[in-house]
C-alpha cells in the first residue's frame, strides 16, 4: 500500500514538472507548476480568525480595555508634551529675565562710568580755565611791571 502511495506521488510530481532545464553551470532544476495544496489552514489562521470572529462580550469588553488604554497613553503622551513645553517656556523666561537683568546692570554700570568721565572732563576744564586766569593775571602783572619800569624810566 505504501509503494503505491509513492507511485502516485511520483506519477503526480512528474505530471507537474512541466520541463527539467540546465543553468549554463551544469546544475539541472525542476520547475514545479502548482503549489502543494493543505486540507487545512495552519493553527496560527485558526486561532486569529477565531479572535475576530463573533461579538462575544468578552470581546467587546476587550476592545473596551483597549480604547480606554489607548486614551491613557494619549493622555500620558499629551501631559509629556505639554509638560515639555511648560519646561521650555519657564527656561525661556529665565532666559529673558537673566538677560534684561544683565541689559539693566550694564546699563546702570556704562551711566557710571559716563558720569565718572563726565566729572574728569569737568575738572579738566576747570583746571584749564584756573590756568588760563591764572596765566592771564601773570600777563597783566607783568605788562604792569614793564609799563611801571618804562614810566620809572622815561620820569627819572
Amino acid at each position: 500500500m505504501a509503494s503505491e502511495e509513492i507511485a502516485k506521488i511520483a506519477e503526480d510530481f512528474e505530471d507537474e514538472v512541466e520541463d527539467v532545464k540546465a543553468s549554463s553551470g551544469g546544475v539541472a532544476f525542476a520547475v514545479v507548476l502548482e503549489a502543494p495544496k493543505a486540507e487545512e489552514p495552519p493553527p496560527e489562521i485558526v486561532v486569529a480568525l477565531q479572535k475576530t470572529a463573533g461579538g462575544s462580550p468578552r470581546d467587546k469588553e476587550e476592545i473596551n480595555s483597549k480604547l480606554a488604554r489607548a486614551e491613557e497613553r494619549r493622555r500620558e503622551f499629551l501631559e509629556s508634551k505639554l509638560e515639555a513645553v511648560r519646561t521650555d517656556e519657564d527656561r525661556r523666561a529665565e532666559v529673558l529675565a537673566k538677560q534684561r537683568e544683565e541689559e539693566l546692570k550694564f546699563i546702570q554700570q556704562t551711566k557710571k562710568k559716563l558720569e565718572t568721565d563726565w566729572e574728569v572732563v569737568n575738572q579738566n576744564i576747570e583746571a584749564k580755565k584756573k590756568l588760563f586766569e591764572q596765566s592771564c593775571k601773570e600777563r597783566e602783572a607783568r605788562i604792569e611791571e614793564v609799563l611801571g619800569k618804562r614810566a620809572s624810566l622815561t620820569g627819572a
